[in-house]
């Protein structure tokens, strides 16, 4: 995201729009400036209201024609675009969460790598706790280290820092870090290289030197003076095991997913075993869920044991998307247990996991 967006306060018009398109101003609201404080082209974060629903993301001003292109929806609460009905609905010029944590991310990592070259640092331990404020100031205390998967085989760590776990050796990467399946070496804490299975990727010292490592135990490796958790990531069954495509952002990690289709001729209540994508460790997850059939409402009960005690209920209703966020335990597999409490009032019902939340930074708490 880029960060050179325009912020003002007290800017919020009605709109009289319909549909997912372009939204046409037609007022400012009491108290609020309109859009026509801006210059023509500038470029922000807005957030988008009709009734109880909501959209936020990054927009475009066009002067001439009072309008406002919607050109990346962020989130909403309905999942999707707003598909606005043209009666009530308000848009405003506000400086998104997702907007200011880039904010804070990029301003760190330049004080981090940039400035501290200017000054000759003589107390190690000042830097440190220096860096480890700056580092504190973002949600997820750490600063860049984006992972990515460069080939079938490789990930690829970018440049960043983070406090080990220790919380008195600074890990910093200067440059990008290729971690390889193949190369034996990359893999630490007795790993080996297989298929389907979750590898945690870990950074760490040795000595003076920062050195990373895939391992399929949340520990430190024997060898390694401290450590720190970066991230985990599942292999496939191509071949010996390569890398499921995914997306990191800040400290969630999205998979494409998997969608379980179910039937009311074959699902009854009878409970499923659906994938969870995530390390069998306690996260927390994002759930898509929904239903197609009559208009009722139905409950979905997710386990992370097959009949045991349950760990979340979502309420929802056919043809309705919902999207849930809640803490999982799954087991060795990554898999959690659902259940419906009806299957008469459906003609199908999908489940689409898709992401969960990894512990970063955290492996002073392991």
């Amino acid at each position: 995201m880029a960060i050179d967006l325009v912020v003002k306060d007290r800017v919020a018009e009605t709109t009289a729009s319909t549909g997912t398109g372009d939204v046409v101003v037609s007022g400012a609201l009491p108290g609020a400036r309109g859009f026509a404080s801006l210059a023509n082209g500038a470029k922000f974060t807005y957030c988008l209201e009709e009734g109880t629903n909501w959209e936020t993301g990054e927009a475009t001003w066009t002067s001439g024609t009072n309008t406002i292109s919607r050109d990346l929806v962020q989130s909403s609460s309905t999942g999707s675009r707003l598909n606005l009905s043209g009666s009530g609905a308000t848009i405003s010029l506000s400086a998104t969460s997702r907007y200011l944590q880039a904010l804070i991310d990029e301003i760190a990592l330049k004080v981090s790598t940039s400035v501290f070259t200017n000054y000759v640092i003589t107390n190690t331990n000042n830097l440190n706790d220096l860096a480890f404020e700056i580092a504190a100031k973002t949600e997820l205390g750490h600063v860049g280290l984006q992972v990515s998967r460069s080939s079938g085989a490789q990930l690829q760590i970018a440049t960043g820092a983070i406090h080990a776990n220790t919380r008195t050796d600074l890990l910093v990467v200067a440059s990008p870090i290729t971690l390889d399946l193949t190369v034996a070496g990359d893999l630490v804490n007795a790993a080996t290289r297989t298929t389907n299975s979750w590898y945690w990727l870990l950074l760490g010292k040795i000595g003076p030197t920062v050195v990373a490592g895939l391992s399929t135990t949340l520990a430190k490796p024997s060898a390694w003076d401290a450590w720190q958790i970066v991230g985990a990531m599942r292999t496939n069954a191509t071949g010996s095991g390569e890398w499921d495509p995914f997306m990191q952002s800040g400290n969630w990690f999205f998979y494409d997913g998997e969608m379980y289709s179910f039937n009311s001729a074959s699902t009854t209540t009878t409970e499923q075993s659906v994938r969870c994508w995530c390390p069998p460790i306690s996260s927390r997850v994002k759930l898509y869920f929904r239903g197609l059939g009559p208009n009722a409402y139905v409950w979905a009960r997710y386990r992370n044991v097959a009949a045991g005690t349950v760990q979340k209920l979502i309420h929802t209703r056919p043809t309705h998307n919902t999207l849930d966020e809640f803490d999982m335990t799954t087991n060795s597999s990554g898999v959690v247990y659902q259940q419906f409490d009806t299957a008469a009032t459906w003609d199908a019902v999908a489940t689409i996991t898709r992401g969960f939340r990894c512990p970063i930074g955290e492996a002073g708490h392991v």
